[in-house]
């Protein structure tokens, strides 16, 4: 067995001390170790595979994220969101940090693919939910689960960028207007 090569981060960008100053005070020194070594156990979980991504290999969510120890005992991240804010800067408010190698990647299925496991930050991206589900497997696909096409006349948009078949709504409403009515009508 080989072993795996160490990839070299980006430079971290220079930030203004977080806190009043030297010794054992936020900002200080004992902070600025905690974070070096963090990166250091971050960095030794990662694996870097052919086509570029940098492959989490510590603990995977259910939903098949990484998820990093970071901030205190059982507390933990999301790996590609750490490895932005860690290499990039903060992701701005109401943002998700979208994989931008997923979005390449046409022939993915979406779903718990190798593409949730990517920390490298020059394939990260902060979006809104919105574009961010646009751009996954679920805003690729053309068809609702019962098979209708998604048109322009077809697609209702949900204010949080997800999208309904209108056929399926309207077929759905009326089963459950007829279950009221059955239900509530006198005896």
């Amino acid at each position: 067995m080989s072993a795996k090569p160490t990839p070299t981060p980006p430079a971290p960008q220079p930030r203004p001390p977080s806190g009043p100053g030297p010794g054992g005070s936020p900002g200080g020194p004992k902070e600025k170790s905690y974070v070096e070594r963090a990166k250091a156990r971050f960095m030794a979980r990662v694996v870097v595979a052919q086509n570029g991504c940098w492959l989490w290999g510590g603990a995977i969510q259910s939903k098949g994220y990484g998820a990093f120890g970071y901030g205190g005992k059982g507390k933990s991240v999301l790996a590609h969101r750490w490895s932005y804010v860690t290499f990039v800067g903060p992701v701005p408010q109401g943002m998700q940090v979208d994989h931008l190698c997923h979005n390449r990647d046409l022939d993915c299925p979406g779903g718990k693919c190798a593409h949730r496991l990517c920390v490298r930050p020059d394939h990260l991206e902060p979006v809104t939910n919105e574009v961010n589900s646009r751009r996954g497997a679920v805003g690729r696909k053309s068809h609702c689960v019962q098979g209708h096409r998604y048109t322009a006349a077809n697609t209702i948009r949900k204010r949080n960028g997800a999208r309904n078949c209108r056929e399926c709504q309207v077929a759905w409403t009326r089963a459950w207007r007829q279950r009221q009515l059955t239900t509530t009508a006198p005896t």
